[in-house]
């Protein structure tokens, strides 16, 4: 196994790199392996890995190192590729690892690291529950009140206005006749009091037209005598 490179050979190295496709990987791998070694960085690209310890880098190192990722994947999938600004590039890439390197390693190793997070995996999966438990618990309980101050109000609303019954409307007589108008009961009145009068008026003793003039009718028989003639001539006899 062969030992770790120091920082001086690192150095020393990226002091010697091109501008092109052997330049841009081999500043790439240089970046990734200080990453993965010194800061722990898990990943598996630069991309990666400065996300995941971007937090204790500084921001001007965490935007050299994006475009160097970015320089790299351009000439990975990129036959063709060229770098526009190879001086930018070389200067960056210098820079960047020269400040990896002096920047404060992780004072934990990685197997301890592994074992701490396996420790509180668990202990975090348990308090991720239970306050999960009591954030719906509250949840259900204000959901709860919610409903039972609206019944409330409800009931208190039908207590202070009670229903009101609304009577039918009234219905029209039409069955039932108009009165007659002023003048129509005065022409009434005036054509039946002549009536009236000549009735009061009249002689007892006048006869009635209605009444009839003729005789009672008397029986006859076959003979043409009545029933009283034919009763004296048998008296005769």
């Amino acid at each position: 196994m062969s030992a770790a490179p120091t920082s001086a050979e690192i150095i020393g190295k990226i002091q010697h790199v091109q501008a092109d496709t052997a330049g841009v990987m081999e500043a790439a791998r240089w970046v990734e392996w200080i990453l993965a070694n010194r800061f722990q960085a898990e990943g598996t690209g630069i991309h990666s890995r400065v996300s995941a310890v971007q937090h204790r880098l500084a921001g001007e190192l965490v935007a050299d190192l994006r475009y160097l990722a970015s320089v790299r994947n351009d000439f990975a999938h990129n036959p063709l590729a060229e770098v526009r600004q190879p001086e930018r590039f070389v200067q960056t890439a210098q820079r960047a690892v020269r400040r990896l390197l002096e920047a404060p390693a992780d004072p934990q190793p990685p197997q301890r690291r592994s074992a701490v997070a396996a420790q509180s995996g668990p202990r975090m999966r348990f308090v991720v529950a239970v306050a999960g438990f009591w954030a719906v618990a509250a949840i259900a309980m204000w959901l709860y009140g919610q409903l039972q101050a609206r019944d409330e109000g409800s009931t208190h609303l039908g207590d202070a206005q009670p229903a009101r019954v609304l009577a039918p409307p009234p219905i029209a007589d039409h069955a039932q006749p108009r009165p007659a108008s002023r003048s129509a009961t005065r022409t009434a009145e005036a054509a039946a009091r002549p009536a009236s009068t000549a009735a009061r008026h009249r002689p007892a003793t006048e006869p009635d037209a209605t009444q009839s003039f003729a005789k009672p009718e008397v029986p006859m028989d076959d003979a043409g005598l009545s029933t009283e003639e034919l009763r004296k001539l048998k008296a005769s006899l």
